[in-house]
């Protein structure tokens, strides 16, 4: 089984509020991945993508090839956390774009009144049907 980490490193978790909530608006949705914890190593010295918070939830979701640029761009130094961050950002929002149509979608329609008064008539239906007489 992988183990999914969150913002901290740490096994992923809602109780421990280190979750990557795709659901959220575009700028709290970055304001969360920009929080993901690293170390401090300059932007000019190279890091280890195999340590890093922010490469391991980009290799989740994003395409090999993109993956394999990332980690080169790591090892080989000038490419900071603000960046890899930005880059899974964006990977966020292109992979899942659709679900956030989807969803705002059906909540539009949950609180449309033509949706409310036909569930109100189902609702009705439903109950008369189990309505039992002796």
């Amino acid at each position: 089984t992988k183990l999914i980490i969150g913002t901290d490193g740490q096994k992923m978790s809602k109780s421990k509020n280190n979750i990557i909530n795709i659901f959220l608006p575009n700028n709290k949705l970055k304001k969360q991945i920009m929080s993901i914890k690293t170390d401090s190593l300059s932007v000019e010295s190279p890091k280890n993508p195999d340590t890093c918070n922010v490469f391991k939830l980009y290799s989740l979701i994003g395409k090999e090839e993109d993956v394999k640029q990332m980690k080169e761009r790591y090892k080989n130094g000038g490419y900071g956390y603000g960046e890899a961050k930005e880059e899974l950002f964006k990977l966020i929002i292109q992979t899942y774009m659709h679900l956030f149509k989807i969803t705002n979608y059906i909540i539009k329609q949950i609180h449309s009144p033509t949706f409310i008064a036909q569930y109100s008539g189902l609702k009705n239906q439903y109950k008369s049907s189990r309505v039992r007489h002796y």
